[in-house]
């Protein structure tokens, strides 16, 4: 091999590619390999999973807010914004 294709190919990628794996098994160690990369997938995956699973952990309508009747502020409250005069 000459200086100018070691300089192209460097030996680890020539030695990679006649080993025979595929480019996706190189792919998926140098990804495992990360920590970091392999934390933020773990991360989305939860969150996947819990948006997934989110009518069954919190199944109440978003919609119906506050509408007991002890929500309504009162004249009564020394903060309460009601005009009194």
């Amino acid at each position: 091999m000459t200086s100018a294709q070691a300089a192209v190919f460097p030996v680890e990628s020539v030695s990679m590619a006649r080993s025979g794996t595929s480019p996706l098994r190189r792919a998926v160690a140098r990804f495992r390999k990360n920590r970091v990369a392999v934390a933020a997938l773990a991360l989305l995956l939860v969150l996947h999973v819990l948006v997934l699973l989110a009518p069954w952990i919190a199944p109440y309508d978003p919609e119906n807010v506050g509408s007991s009747p002890r929500a309504a502020p009162t004249g009564s409250a020394p903060m309460s914004t009601a005009a009194t005069c």
